[in-house]
């Protein structure tokens, strides 16, 4: 089960319009040495700017205190608290944009801002708060780039809007710029680009989660059953995990998770390698282990009523024995190499291809093999030592054809 967030905004590059301001006693008012050349339309993203304690909160990032703001007649506005946030509702001028650079907090992290070009950029990598929409059926749009995901947007792209109106986008720029005027959704089916260049069809909510939970690196997920309830994504198996706890990323860094909103945020970017052991998960049944190490963890979600694979044991490790006959050890050669590609069926009865070694190894080590259900016959491989072609057509003949290989 699972859930988690991502969700974009971007500010024109040429400015960050926002809503009035009032000249009030206590805020600075600076007569700027040079006149700044100004945009006088209205920022869309000004109803979406919330003061705190530590500064202009805009979706995941916020303006750290104190910043400077500069209104249509190019005068400049310094903003040193919370206090002074109220004098934006003012409708007695018009704010046209920040005076950069900006300090801005994104993930517990400061960063400076020289523009409202990277302003923008900040925006696109932001993640929506899941509570807010039915996903199942309404995925906000945010942009899948490298930046946010091992996928990017194979433009065009269809958009949907509040009042239902689809729109064709043609570029990355277009994209970002109609998500800063309004919440746009997803249309399906739509299509994202791989590392590698190939193409991926997503044709619904499931599927696009499916695609981006991808990314990652953990091998301890089974298989993809989304409940986009409130508890989605906090479940391993048929356990619900404990926070906070330890994730090692991808780069190898270690960081602690406290909260469902940052477990989402990870998932979604694809940045989880594992668990740092050990965690604590919860039954159904309320009761609650300690795992200290990934093969307790397998070990428990064998006891999972969950578990999706094959009908049969030797459905189950039909392509291990294939897969293992086919790699060489001890500096010995392999007794046979595979042909491929080479089918199998997942749980839901549809075909699939691995058109590599190198994919059949990362597919039996990876959460997808959590769909297999089993090969498809016949197989085809050659024999090391001869050349020999050979037709395997059952589990049968795989398990001879290693009895000979020893």
């Amino acid at each position: 089960m699972k859930v988690l967030k991502i969700f974009s905004l971007f500010i024109i590059a040429s400015a960050l319009l926002f809503t009035s301001c009032s000249r009030d006693e206590e805020i600075d008012i600076i007569e700027p040495e040079t006149e700044i050349d100004v945009n006088v339309d209205t920022n869309p993203l000004v109803s979406r700017s919330v003061g705190s304690d530590e500064g202009l909160e805009l979706e995941c990032l916020t303006i750290l205190f104190p910043f400077s703001v500069v209104d249509m007649d190019g005068v400049s506005i310094e903003i040193e608290d919370i206090d002074d946030i109220s004098v934006l509702e003012s409708e007695d001028n018009l704010i046209v944009d920040f005076v950069y650079p900006l300090d801005v907090e994104i993930s517990d992290e400061t960063i400076q801002i020289d523009d409202s070009f990277a302003l923008g950029e900040a925006f696109v990598e932001c993640v929506p708060d899941f509570t807010e929409y039915d996903f199942e059926t309404d995925f906000p749009a945010y942009s899948i780039s490298s930046e946010t995901s091992c996928y990017n947007i194979d433009f065009p792209i269809a958009l949907r809007n509040l009042d239902d109106e689809t729109i064709t986008v043609e570029d990355q720029e277009e994209f970002n710029n109609l998500l800063a005027s309004d919440v746009h959704f997803f249309v399906y089916p739509f299509s994202l680009i791989d590392e590698d260049g190939g193409t991926v069809t997503v044709n619904d909510s499931d599927e696009l989660f499916e695609t981006l939970i991808s990314c990652n690196d953990f091998v301890w997920t089974d298989s993809l059953d989304i409940d986009w309830g409130e508890n989605s994504f906090e479940y391993v198996g048929c356990y619900l995990i404990e926070f906070p706890f330890d994730i090692v990323l991808q780069d190898g860094t270690v960081t602690t998770i406290n909260n469902h909103e940052e477990y989402c945020e990870l998932m979604f970017q694809g940045d989880i390698g594992n668990f740092v052991f050990p965690i604590t998960l919860t039954s159904e049944d309320g009761d609650t282990f300690t795992v200290n190490s990934e093969d307790e963890l397998f070990d428990l979600l064998d006891d999972c009523d969950t578990w999706v694979g094959s009908d049969t044991e030797e459905d189950f490790v039909s392509i291990f024995l294939l897969v293992a006959g086919s790699v060489g050890y001890d500096n010995v050669d392999a007794c046979y190499s595979i042909t491929y590609p080479i089918e199998y069926t997942d749980i839901d009865g549809m075909t699939q291809n691995l058109e590599s070694q190198d994919e059949s190894l990362e597919f039996i080590n990876g959460p997808e093999f959590f769909n297999f259900s089993g090969l498809v016959y016949p197989v085809n491989i050659v024999i090391t030592e001869s050349g020999e072609e050979q037709v395997l057509e059952s589990f049968e003949d795989i398990f001879a054809l290693l009895e000979v290989c020893e």
